[in-house]
């Protein structure tokens, strides 16, 4: 489990992210300034839980990669309160 929830110097996740193949759940919650998901976020394997719950100003978030539809195992993706473009 990785939080970096509340983290608002966070504009992009770093690609090292990606290399977390056991990393379960990710939670980005209140990350305000967060705008970019890398683009090979697909490769985090194990990912359950993907969270960006009540970031009210995710609207700075561009977009999901549409790579996170291969996210084999994902079971839970939480946008509450956020207006991501998909």
């Amino acid at each position: 489990m990785l939080h970096l929830s509340g983290c608002s110097s966070l504009a992009n996740l770093p690609h090292a992210i990606c290399r977390l193949k056991c990393l379960k759940s990710l939670h980005l919650d209140h990350c305000v300034n967060l705008r970019v998901l890398p683009a090979d976020i697909f490769e985090l394997t194990s990912l359950l839980t993907l969270s960006l719950e009540r970031n009210l100003h995710c609207h700075n978030l561009q977009h999901l990669p549409d790579l996170v539809s291969k996210l084999e195992n994902l079971q839970n993706l939480v946008l509450t309160c956020c207006h991501v473009r998909i």
